[in-house]
């Protein structure tokens, strides 16, 4: 499989309740109960960045969300788009911090597919012309507010060389 892109990049980041002023992103997670989702990236990410974490592991989504309302957790870490639309429905919760790891969004695609020549032309256009941030503007940013970040760079995930990207890394 190759990718196209990517896309967008997001991260583990750090979801607390709303009226919760004592922790402020994944440094002050030491020694607090934290949910993650059982069998995914969250659990390994948060022994890095904050290994004196207390994880309780939940099988889903939902569950780790309801846990943090309840008081049965202080924190929740889990991919920060996941986060961004539990905040634009859920007054309870808010994100605090950055992401603390990077997790690139590509478009799969069967191996050497003519596919990813035109997908990440696309992209290159709208990165160009302005259309890729009009829809961070309009999507992300109508949540977490700023201006859209410099789009990640095509071909820059392992997957998702080009032929250009490989020529460029190789001058």
């Amino acid at each position: 499989m190759s990718f196209a892109g990517p896309y967008y990049s997001s991260g583990q980041s750090v979801l607390v309740r709303a009226d919760d002023s004592e922790i402020n992103g994944v440094d002050d997670l030491a020694s607090v109960k934290v949910a993650v989702q059982s069998n995914s990236s969250s659990g390994p990410a948060l022994d890095e960045a904050a290994p004196d974490a207390e994880q309780v592991q939940f099988t889903d989504h939902a569950s780790c969300v309801a846990a943090l309302e309840a008081g049965q957790v202080d924190a929740y870490v889990v991919d920060q788009s996941l986060e961004l639309s539990e905040v634009q429905s859920n007054d309870a919760v808010k994100i605090v911090g950055d992401p603390f790891t990077e997790d690139p969004y590509g478009i799969g695609l069967p191996k050497d597919s003519d596919a990813q020549e035109f997908v990440n032309t696309f992209l290159q256009t709208i990165y160009d012309d302005g259309t890729w941030n009009a829809i961070w503007e309009a999507t992300i940013g109508t949540i977490i507010g700023g201006e859209a970040p410099e789009p990640p760079a095509i071909g820059s995930v392992p997957g998702s060389e080009t032929d250009a990207a490989t020529a460029a890394a190789t001058d």
